[in-house]
């Protein structure tokens, strides 16, 4: 399955492989009307398997997908996952700087371990 989530505690896992990334705005539909689902989660969108090279406008939009998960009080955090490749980084930095721009506390990260480490810390100190 190119995108699998699942929601454990106060953080929704979304991870994307392959080409999934073009299921993101189904999953975060399916998201938002699972009974597990609260306004003040984070986010950890996993995209270290993924395949695809989106544009500029399509990162705009996944934002926009993700933004629906999010809420802008400070316990709105996304942590982006992504492989250690140059162009993989720059994507995630792109997407960061969207979710940024509508008051999101967005972060990049390499390793999954550290991205959900950065989550819990920031839910613990919030």
């Amino acid at each position: 399955m190119p995108i699998e989530w699942s929601i454990v505690g106060t953080v929704i896992f979304i991870r994307i492989t392959g080409y999934g990334a073009y299921g993101l705005r189904a999953a975060v539909l399916q998201i938002l009307v699972s009974r597990l689902f609260k306004p003040s989660m984070s986010v950890l969108l996993d995209r270290s398997g993924a395949t695809d090279d989106p544009s500029t406008d399509e990162l705009r939009q996944r934002a926009q997908f993700l933004k629906m998960l999010l809420t802008r009080r400070n316990a709105s955090r996304c942590a982006l996952v992504v492989a250690s490749r140059p162009q993989d980084l720059g994507l995630g930095r792109r997407l960061r700087i969207f979710l940024q721009s509508e008051g999101i506390l967005a972060e990049v990260f390499t390793d999954a371990d550290d991205a959900k480490a950065w989550l819990l810390l920031r839910a613990t100190s919030a």
